[in-house]
């Protein structure tokens, strides 16, 4: 696990055109990416925990319910049985959304939403809406989503008529990895001494992801840290003092943001 970091002339010239990538979206960049092979899903479990997981690509996704995960397969039998090793080996990333076209309510919101992909949730501003685009009995469709798993999805655009929602695309789509790999993943690992910070990065994967960068900050024009080229990325930094760091990501068009990563030094008490 490696990523490319920038030092001197060579990051202030790299930050500057980023920067200027990243606020107009006028210029697609396309970073080598070394060892992004795209492989099958898989579904495992094993034989210790019933739990089952969507792996890809040596990461692995959490079903959180059995209505997810019948949302997606009409039964457990591509399921395959592997040792705790073998499943710890696979990095616990996320867990897997409602296929797209299902339709939900969070537990504390009486809002109806449709789920779209890569997890956007679309408010139905309408019964007579839902009954257009669902049919007569759309209310016995709706599933629950605890609040807890909330955070899993973001809220998009609402459906206020017809036109705006094309149910019949989002049905087609029939594979996780289609809704996966969209927004990148921080994490603070460990911190090797008081001033340092041990962070990893996930960055997405797919042929419309172009590249992945960490900034010191929280938005994407910020000071450039390092570019991260391969499926998972490991990187220590010095740190002088509170310091927030941010993982920017250009999917198609769009800039995705991954969560904002704070990180102290860590100072004993006397």
């Amino acid at each position: 696990m490696t990523a490319f970091v920038f030092s001197g002339t060579i990051k202030a010239v790299m930050r500057k055109y980023l920067s200027l990538i990243l606020t107009l979206l006028t210029v697609c960049l396309t970073w080598p990416m070394v060892g992004r092979a795209e492989t099958a899903g898989q579904l495992i479990k094993t034989a210790s925990n019933p739990a089952v997981y969507y792996v890809e690509n040596g990461l692995r996704y959490a079903f959180p319910n059995e209505s997810v995960f019948f949302s997606w397969y009409d039964d457990f039998l591509d399921v395959q049985t592997t040792s705790d090793i073998q499943l710890a080996s696979n990095t616990l990333t996320q867990n897997v959304t409602y296929r797209p076209g299902t339709l939900v309510k969070i537990t504390t919101d009486p809002k109806v939403y449709v789920v779209g992909r890569h997890g956007v949730l679309r408010w139905i501003m309408a019964e007579a809406l839902a009954k257009r685009i669902f049919g007569a009995e759309w209310n016995k469709q709706v599933n629950d989503v605890a609040d807890v798993f909330f955070i899993n999805y973001k809220i998009g655009d609402p459906i206020d008529a017809e036109e705006d929602y094309d149910l019949e695309a989002e049905l087609a789509v029939m594979d996780i990895h289609q809704t996966l790999y969209r927004v990148p993943i921080l994490r603070l690992i460990s911190q090797p001494s008081p001033y340092q910070a041990h962070m990893r990065l996930i960055p997405p994967l797919g042929e419309d992801v172009s590249w992945t960068v960490i900034v010191e900050g929280t938005k994407a024009t910020d000071p450039l840290l390092a570019i991260c080229v391969e499926p998972l990325c490991s990187l220590i930094v010095e740190i002088k003092q509170a310091q927030n760091f941010t993982a920017f990501t250009l999917v198609g068009d769009q800039v995705v943001g991954s969560n904002n990563l704070m990180v102290r030094p860590l100072i004993k008490s006397d």
